[in-house]
């Protein structure tokens, strides 16, 4: 069913109402709260609706159980998504043989986004948290609506200038025509042409889009590859820690030693300090009882 979101409102604990309406009627919907659905509308969307016709006996009307939604146009969209999968597919686009690998202690970043959105901001927040002797080089672009593929194309070339270590082509999540842009072929054939390895970083879990397929990592949010990147320094730093740790035991057991050692010779020393001090009145005790006939045989 096809028709304008009104009256959009969370329920009890266990569903979400909103109608369903055009120009001639008005159609009540429910969705249950644990049905996967990858779209929420709100008012005034127009939407596509998959579920369950019946009667609710209680009011006597009909009302529709939504297990999918799409917005208006996106099946349209996503045939046209398959297609172009499909023709990159058949080139050898996103063979996973041609992926590069990120390296492991990058130090110059390139990001394509846009500069005010929320995504450059989880992105940078998470990358310096743990390690701040990063390079960061933000080129700006439209995330999304017509001119934004222009713009994302733009920024790659800008970002061709300089030599980075790893380049995040990030933006937050959205709807299938949101995020058309990132499955364009311009897009994808920029990725697999560009001279540094590509993580895309596009803020959506359930669903892909071809620059996921194409770049040499996917990660699902702005978050994740800020922590990917990270992850090394944090883990070296970790590292260096427990090796801190370990040679410091090691000192401090070498150093326990050495002392108990330099305790033993400053006693004996002591014993031999002590004997020399009274060695003269041991050897004039000596003389005393040779005069008097004496003999030690001890």
């Amino acid at each position: 069913v096809v028709g304008e979101v009104d009256s959009f409102k969370d329920g009890n604990w266990a569903a979400t109402y909103f109608n369903l309406k055009d120009e001639n009627s008005l159609l009540p919907c429910m969705i249950w709260k644990n049905t996967n659905v990858s779209y929420f509308p709100k008012n005034g969307d127009k939407i596509t609706v998959y579920g369950k016709l019946s009667l609710y006996e209680k009011r006597g009307e009909f009302r529709m159980t939504v297990n999918k939604i799409e917005l208006f146009g996106e099946g349209d969209l996503l045939k046209k998504r398959e297609e172009l999968k499909n023709k990159l597919l058949r080139e050898g686009l996103f063979d996973e043989s041609i992926k590069r690998k990120i390296p492991e202690f990058p130090i110059n970043i390139g990001v394509i986004t846009a500069s005010k959105g929320a995504a450059v901001s989880d992105f940078v927040t998470n990358l310096t948290k743990n390690y701040e002797g990063f390079n960061i080089f933000i080129a700006d672009a439209l995330v999304q609506g017509e001119k934004s593929v222009e713009s994302i194309l733009s920024s790659f070339e800008k970002l061709s200038k300089i030599n980075l270590d790893v380049l995040v082509l990030t933006r937050g999540g959205g709807s299938i025509e949101d995020l058309m842009s990132f499955n364009s072929e311009e897009i994808v054939r920029a990725i697999r042409a560009c001279k540094f390895p590509v993580i895309s970083a596009v803020g959506h879990e359930v669903d892909y889009t071809l620059s996921d397929l194409a770049a040499d990592l996917r990660v699902s949010t702005p978050t994740k590859a800020a922590e990917y990147i990270s992850s090394s320094y944090l883990s070296f730093r970790h590292e260096l820690e427990r090796e801190e740790g370990t040679q410091q035991h090691l000192f401090n057991r070498v150093m326990e030693a050495s002392l108990r050692d330099m305790d033993f010779y400053e006693n004996s020393l002591q014993g031999i300090w002590i004997y020399l001090k009274n060695l003269p009145d041991i050897l004039e005790n000596s003389k005393i009882y040779s005069r008097a006939g004496f003999s030690d045989f001890s």
